[in-house]
């Protein structure tokens, strides 16, 4: 099988059909309280590669989300998972609209989902009464406003405000810091260096910003 960037409008079948089966999951557990289901990052970009990628979505919830409400949800997105086509997961936060259009730091998220939440979900060691907030929000809305695909729901425009670039540009650098801590680098190398380039871009374009 060749191995090929991908991009929503052209992905491989069972990649999108595992997707739009979790949007209807959503949309079910949810119900009015779901505004959208927004896809970010590299299969809304363009370079979704199978071996390697992550599917990142955000979820705009109209308000909190009640206790059992929200384990639900994580139950539910932790399980449909298992069942990916894909060695890549699922990145997954719920947010509400006011979180979304107002973007306040940190962010405050109701609901997250990725590889590394999955067992703590399922052992029911998630405490969905304490607020959370997430530094790697900031990146992903920005992705959102800038290059995401509605999967359901309201517009991205009709939505999302504005993340400053000093909040996105240190949300980036948190993951940075990250990569370089430890033997993460080597932990996730495909993932690293592209993160690596992607700072290097972005602090060439700042350099660009003040010089103008």
């Amino acid at each position: 099988m060749v191995i090929r960037a991908q991009i929503w409008s052209y992905c491989d079948e069972d990649i999108k059909q595992f997707v739009e089966k979790l949007v209807e999951r959503l949309k079910t557990i949810l119900g009015n309280q779901l505004i959208g289901i927004y896809l970010h990052g590299s299969l809304a970009m363009g370079c979704y590669y199978r071996p390697k990628s992550d599917i990142d979505l955000i979820v705009v919830v109209n308000g909190k989300l009640a206790v059992d409400l929200a384990k639900t949800v994580g139950v539910s997105i932790a399980n449909e998972t298992v069942n990916r086509p894909t060695t890549g997961n699922v990145e997954l936060s719920v947010i509400t609209s006011e979180v979304a259009r107002q973007v306040p730091v940190p962010i405050p998220f109701e609901v997250h989902y990725s590889s590394g939440w999955q067992e703590k979900i399922l052992k029911d060691e998630i405490d969905y009464s304490k607020e959370k907030t997430d530094v790697d929000l900031p990146s992903h809305l920005t992705y959102v406003t800038q290059r995401g695909i509605c999967l359901y729901g309201k517009l991205i425009s009709d939505i999302f405000g504005k993340v400053k670039w000093q909040y996105f540009i240190e949300s980036v650098m948190d993951d940075f810091k990250w990569i370089l801590h430890d033997e993460h680098i080597l932990e996730t190398p495909f993932y690293s260096v592209l993160n690596i380039c992607r700072v290097f871009q972005l602090f060439r374009e700042d350099n660009q910003k003040v010089h103008k």
